[in-house]
């Protein structure tokens, strides 16, 4: 068995490194990809067509990508809802599908 030992200072080089930031962010958007493609149109599109990715660094200088959707409905659709004056809707969980599809090999 082997045994590897990493000190903070490669740990802050490794995760603010170019190749981690270009990974992540080809994460982010194959996820945002997969989760368009599987989105709910509903009646206008605008889930389909609100995800984005933001690939950047954080407070302490390592590289992070996010996703997500500028639609005002995203949680609604994502987890559903129950009691509400339209009725309850199934979830529909497009960003954790498209994260775990993205995730396997």
């Amino acid at each position: 068995m082997a045994r590897v030992v990493m000190h903070r200072d490669q740990i802050r080089t490794f995760m603010s490194s170019q190749a981690v930031f270009d990974m992540l962010e080809g994460h982010a958007n194959r996820i945002r990809a997969r989760a368009a493609g599987s989105a709910p149109v509903g009646r206008t599109g605008a889930y389909r067509r609100s995800f984005f990715t933001h690939a950047g660094v954080d407070r302490r200088g390592y590289a992070v990508a996010y996703v997500g959707s500028t639609d005002p409905a995203a949680a609604h659709i994502e987890w559903g809802t129950q009691n509400s004056l339209t009725g309850s809707t199934p979830a529909h969980h497009t960003m954790a599908a498209a994260f775990w599809a993205s995730a396997l090999p």
